[in-house]
């Protein structure tokens, strides 16, 4: 059975087993049948990368509210499509406490782990899930160094920006941000940087309100907010209150539709699209889970513009 195990790349054979074994196997010159051969791997599913026919999808947060998201809801509907018709379980679930993971997080219980990229970087993650066939969605920062990766295309967000502001002579630009130390609206402020320079960009964080804000710089001919929340509505309120010659060009990049659709004033939407990052992991955890010694991967998915006024969220 030990041998068995190390042949078909059980994780649960300890490293040391699973040398000895190797060796053994090297020596006695022993080379596995071909699958088509060997009646029983015809049988199981293991030679296909399908052992436990689960996947779980892990959002590493402690509390229920970060499972029912406007940004969670998008790609939970997308990553679904792809694994509908594949038989596969998918188990959704998060972190007990701030640093333990579900205990039948293994390769035991199941085939593979979607991960969506905790906002602040978690090294005891990392190592916890390292033996797991897994990708990582959402701005996963160089700390993350082992499975998948599918990320929307930051750093192009904000040179697309940058080149529409200058295409348009919207600047300066002002950047509201809710939060500076996010991987992701710090790569689009550094694409915005890149193509108007800093001299250009006003980056400020939000910590009054943006009606107030956007009236302490008056040169900015463009808002930018990189992230998500209700500060849309807020930057909506105020420009309402503004002439309209006097009204910069309000851009953000906003998940909720249902939000976005209930705005008066006309704004830009940059859309990460977060139902195809979501088919994306799935279709690559799948290939994951296949294939485990494939080369490492990351694909960044496109973003879409959009001006609105916008559709209600689909049901």
């Amino acid at each position: 059975m030990t041998v068995s195990r190390v042949v078909n790349g059980d994780p649960r054979v300890s490293v040391d087993t699973c040398q000895r074994v190797r060796e053994s196997i090297e020596q006695l010159g022993y080379r596995p049948p071909p699958a088509e051969l060997d009646g029983r791997r015809r049988r199981s599913r293991s030679h296909l990368g399908l052992h436990t026919g689960r996947i779980a999808v892990l959002i590493p947060d402690l509390t229920l509210s970060a499972l029912c998201t406007p940004l969670s809801i998008r790609w939970l509907r997308g990553l679904d499509r792809p694994l509908a018709g594949t038989g596969m379980q998918i188990i959704l679930t998060r972190l007990p406490t701030p640093t333990s993971l579900p205990p039948w997080i293994n390769r035991r219980h199941i085939d593979g782990l979607i991960i969506r990229s905790p906002t602040i970087p978690q090294p005891w993650l990392i190592q916890a899930l390292r033996h797991l066939p897994q990708v990582w969605i959402f701005e996963p920062g160089s700390h993350v160094t082992a499975g998948d990766i599918v990320d929307p295309h930051d750093e192009l967000i904000g040179k697309e920006l940058g080149q529409r502001v200058k295409a348009q002579d919207k600047g300066p630009v002002l950047v509201l941000d809710s939060m500076t130390d996010h991987i992701a609206h710090r790569r689009r402020v550094t694409g915005l940087i890149s193509v108007l320079g800093a001299d250009q960009v006003i980056h400020r964080p939000l910590i009054a309100p943006v009606g107030q804000m956007i009236s302490e710089h008056p040169q900015a001919k463009t808002v930018f907010l990189p992230g998500t929340g209700v500060s849309i509505a807020h930057a909506a309120q105020a420009l309402r209150k503004m002439a309209n010659r006097d009204r910069p060009w309000l851009v953000t990049c906003n998940h909720d539709r249902a939000l976005l659709s209930s705005l008066e004033v006309p704004i830009t939407n940059i859309d990460i699209r977060p139902e195809e990052i979501g088919d994306q992991a799935a279709r690559q955890i799948l290939a994951r889970i296949a294939d485990p010694g494939a080369p490492r991967s990351r694909l960044l998915v496109p973003h879409q513009w959009e001006d609105g006024p916008f559709s209600p969220p689909h049901e």
